[in-house]
């Protein structure tokens, strides 16, 4: 007698499986228990994102940032996609490429704190401190927490060790 397994237990036992093995820092294992997943559920986007997460985890950055692209270009209105986007593209290519990107995610999303933050971040790495200072002010307007997230960041350093006249949070 031929059992026949349910597809969507599959999935799910799968992707259980995979969260587990992100969870204990078991990047590669994670990665192979996604491609257990059947076929035809690989382009679900919540399996995407977590697979993409899988890949920044493990330092793939050239899949990381090709996969998040995509998941940029087909769900722009998500701006984690954007930044995930601009975070694996950092490491990959550089801080201006990484900017490009999340000049245009400003564009979209022009309230995302987080964009502004990360903004404030690659302006204050390249010396641009009075951008990167505008940058986070407009951050820590959008979401007053990020001010204490700010000061432990060692990105936006630089910046605090030589803030424009006028700076402050």
């Amino acid at each position: 007698m031929v059992m026949y397994r349910d597809p969507l237990v599959h999935l799910r036992e799968s992707f259980e499986e995979a969260r587990g093995l992100f969870d204990a820092g078991k990047f590669a294992e994670a990665l192979r228990a996604l491609d257990g997943i059947p076929e035809r559920y690989q382009v679900n986007p919540d399996i995407l994102e977590f697979r993409c997460h899988l890949y920044m985890s493990a330092q793939q950055w050239a899949l990381a940032a090709d996969l998040a692209q995509r998941l940029a270009e087909t769900a722009p209105g998500e701006p984690g996609h954007w930044i995930s986007w601009a975070f694996a593209v950092r490491r990959r290519e550089s801080i201006a490429a990484a900017e490009k990107i999340l000049m245009a995610a400003r564009e979209v999303h022009p309230q995302c704190a987080t964009i502004h933050f990360n903004l404030a971040c690659y302006a204050a790495q390249t010396g641009r401190l009075p951008l990167a200072a505008a940058h986070l002010q407009t951050a820590v307007r959008l979401e007053p927490a990020m001010a204490k997230q700010a000061v432990d960041d060692p990105d936006l350093l630089p910046l605090f060790q030589n803030p424009p006249a006028g700076f402050s949070l």
